[in-house]
């Protein structure tokens, strides 16, 4: 999915939505930085891009951003540029050391009714701003190194779920009571990728106001066997490209359109989700000795789709010597995983399939997780650690 700078959200200007800014838990505490910060070198901010979590107003307080604005921040090779809540900005930038010396900054100058002003750590970085990043995460600092605003790379909000279409009898569908999840990858610079069932698409999207245009440039079947999903999934594609021509978003729901201003599509927000990617064991609670050496237990969650306040998807990952397989459901800070089920493979060092039996049981048992910089822990239902990851 490519990553890049300004479209999304796609902001419904009437009737304005209140936002909904949420504060942090009190006493939550500025961060200050080390005198030098590490630039990650192996990992270049050229081409990135993020969405804000969460910034410090100047009374110290942490707020996150509403779920329905977007606050952005993109790095090309000698601009940086994105969405602060209502307005785009952009300008030149050089990257000496943590220190990001910025050039002229240019914004637009629309009114959005409603719309907090996130200030210059909600998204604009000032003069003064030091960075610090990493794969998951991107900090910004005032000049004493102090943290001031969270950032995570662009990916996951901009997935919609598809729920409802209307068929080419005039009727809505509800994918939701047939148990079908399609998706939508609306990247900011308007890249879009269809993950569907029976084909991926990829393609983009122009939007002006509160119209939108559509072009698919690739369509590939997989290998679903369902000819009555691949036939669905072809009248949303036309859809897309013939009809989608307006669109309303009030927070987490986006309608699309047609030139009539008939609903023919409703998408709702996948919310940014911490447990996302692929997570490394690092202690078993059970087993002090794990993971062995020469062995590898990981931890994966893919395939997120949102119902109602859960989110639902599905686990793989590696369990020492075979690969297994689960689904897991996630609410707040509660997770809970299926019983998997495994390849059959032998593995004869000593050791390692009791091990990885003892893991696969001690997943079962996993009720809460908490997360820690890059580390992961999950619990039982007393809150007792059962096994901590570090994302890989």
């Amino acid at each position: 999915m490519a990553s890049a700078g300004v479209a999304l959200p796609l902001s419904d200007r009437a009737p304005a939505v209140t936002p909904d800014i949420v504060t942090l838990e009190t006493g939550l505490p500025s961060e200050s930085l080390p005198p030098v910060m590490e630039p990650y070198p192996s990992l270049p901010l050229v081409g990135t891009a993020w969405l804000l979590d969460r910034y410090q107003t100047v009374d110290g307080r942490w707020l996150t951003v509403p779920p329905h604005l977007l606050v952005s921040l993109k790095f090309d090779l000698d601009h940086l540029g994105g969405i602060n809540g209502c307005n785009s900005y952009g300008g030149p930038y050089q990257l000496e050391g943590d220190r990001l010396r910025l050039g002229d900054l240019h914004t637009t100058l629309m009114y959005c009714q409603d719309v907090p002003e996130f200030g210059l750590f909600g998204g604009m970085p000032s003069d003064t701003s030091r960075v610090e990043w990493s794969e998951t995460h991107l900090y910004l600092a005032n000049d004493d190194g102090v943290r001031v605003a969270e950032f995570a790379p662009f990916g996951f909000r901009n997935r919609w779920q598809l729920e409802t279409y209307r068929n080419i009898r005039g009727d809505m569908v509800d994918l939701r009571l047939l148990g079908q999840s399609l998706f939508l990858n609306l990247d900011p610079d308007g890249q879009m990728a269809g993950d569907f069932l029976c084909h991926r698409v990829e393609g983009s999207y122009e939007r002006s106001q509160n119209r939108l245009g559509w072009t698919l440039d690739d369509i590939a079947q997989t290998g679903c066997d369902s000819l009555v999903t691949r036939w669905q999934e072809l009248q949303i594609m036309a859809l897309l490209t013939e009809e989608a021509i307006a669109y309303r978003q009030v927070n987490d729901e986006l309608k699309l359109m047609d030139a009539s201003g008939a609903e023919i599509m409703t998408l709702s927000l996948l919310r940014p989700w911490p447990l996302q990617g692929r997570w490394r064991l690092l202690s078993l609670a059970q087993d002090a000795n794990a993971p062995l050496d020469g062995t590898t237990i990981s931890l994966e969650l893919t395939r997120a789709s949102a119902v109602g306040e859960q989110i639902l998807g599905e686990v793989s990952g590696e369990a020492g010597c075979n690969r297994y397989m689960s689904s897991f459901t996630l609410e707040g800070d509660r997770l809970t995983l299926t019983p998997a089920a495994s390849t059959r493979m032998f593995c004869g060092t000593s050791g390692v399939m009791q091990q990885e039996q003892t893991y696969l049981q001690q997943l079962e048992r996993v009720a809460r997780y908490r997360i820690e910089g890059d580390r992961l822990t999950v619990m039982d239902d007393q809150g007792e650690a059962i096994a901590q990851f570090i994302m890989d």
